[in-house]
């Protein structure tokens, strides 16, 4: 196999821990990628508390994958900074929520 085919052949995505994750963590109120990492960081220490971890799994993904799998998988607005509320014009901030 050449190099450009384990370029390609490269694990896209976050792992099946990671999903877990952001399911149990994403709501109906919309959160921006950094509310959702801080909730998925609290989440990993409680369950490291209850001891339902297991060792050696990537449990936190980075801001472009979760931002990938948030845009597939759930609803999405885009805030004002300033004011919270949805906005058309750019510059706002784009927050993540599951829909009903």
């Amino acid at each position: 196999m050449s190099w450009e085919g384990i370029l390609k052949s490269g694990r896209m995505g976050m792992s099946s821990y990671a999903i877990d994750l952001v399911n149990r963590v994403i709501t109906t109120t919309p959160k921006s990628i950094n509310t959702i990492l801080d909730d998925m960081y609290n989440q990993l220490e409680r369950d490291k508390k209850r001891r339902q971890i297991m060792p050696g799994r990537t449990k936190i993904p980075t801001r472009r994958e979760l931002a990938k799998y948030l845009g597939t998988k759930y609803s999405r607005v885009e805030l004002s900074r300033r004011t919270q509320k949805p906005t058309r014009s750019g510059g706002g901030l784009m927050h993540y929520y599951k829909e009903e």
